[in-house]
């Protein structure tokens, strides 16, 4: 067997796994274990995340240093969001949100602004360049 069927039907046996879990929770008007199993799928996915990232950093050893780049880049525009947000309280915000989540929920969408001007202007390089070309 290879490995993209081996992945097919693991990705049925879970899709399956998934659904039964649903049906029994709408069913049965008891969520939990709903959660329980969205709990278990999220850490086998981040578990398998991270032994493919270690196991492709093994094999290609030289791409560590376009890794560190890459995070070291995305490290900036956090930190250049969180910066450029103001943590200013609105009368709507409900009395229960505190200040750091409003400056954290505002360098969200700073760091979303930014990386959406990024994109914008990358396809608008590969266009100009391969218009001049």
């Amino acid at each position: 067997m290879n490995a993209e069927k081996i992945s097919s039907m693991v990705l049925y046996l879970l899709l399956i796994i998934g659904v039964i879990v649903f049906i029994g929770s709408v069913w049965f008007e008891g969520y939990n274990a709903m959660l329980m199993t969205s709990y278990i799928f999220m850490f086998v996915g981040v578990l398998l995340g991270v032994v493919a990232f270690a196991a492709g950093l093994a094999a290609k050893p030289h791409t560590i240093k376009n890794m560190l780049i890459g995070v070291g880049a995305m490290a900036l525009i956090v930190v250049l969001g969180y910066v450029l947000s103001s943590g200013e309280r609105l009368d709507s915000y409900p009395a229960e949100v505190t200040d750091t989540a409003i400056r954290w929920s505002g360098a969200g969408l700073w760091i979303l602004y930014i990386l959406t001007g990024l994109s914008v202007l990358s396809i608008v390089y590969a266009g100009v360049s391969r218009i001049t070309k």
